[in-house]
């Protein structure tokens, strides 16, 4: 019984740390690319105002 409650329990966390993981690669590639079209419609916005 107990090594039931541990195997699922491990499962848990490991799917846990797999979607941690998983977001913070998401977010890290999101940033990537939307870092430089974020920095570049700024940069034209500034660039207007002056």
């Amino acid at each position: 019984m107990c090594r039931c409650i541990h195997r699922s329990a491990d499962v848990t966390t490991k799917a846990v740390v797999g979607i941690t993981t998983l977001r913070k690669s998401i977010f890290k590639s999101i940033l990537n690319t939307e870092l430089p079209m974020i920095s570049l419609l700024t940069g034209k916005e500034q660039s207007r105002r002056k």
